[in-house]
């Protein structure tokens, strides 16, 4: 089960996810610091996670685009599975 940050507003305090692709979050990173970046110069990245299984991936990127976003979503799920909820 996934909590819900304190600030949030909303009817439900957890989020039910029993198996993977119940609930799935995903995020931009972007690194400010020259010492934060990937080895091949990459500042930006997406960040996703599934609740049921607390499983997290990154994906490197070297610009922020919807294009860069789908093909990360499409790698973390695999074609043809099931997603119950999704929260970019």
């Amino acid at each position: 089960m996934y909590k819900p940050t304190k600030r949030s507003k909303g009817e439900s305090l957890t989020v039910e996810s029993n198996k993977f692709g119940d609930h799935i979050a995903g995020d931009h990173l972007v690194t400010r610091d020259s010492n934060e970046q990937a080895i091949d110069g990459d500042r930006v990245a997406m960040v996703m996670k599934d609740a049921a299984i607390n499983f997290r991936w990154i994906y490197p990127s070297a610009r922020s685009h919807a294009k860069d976003c789908v093909l990360a979503f499409r790698h973390f799920v695999s074609p043809g599975e099931e997603v119950g909820g999704v929260l970019l």
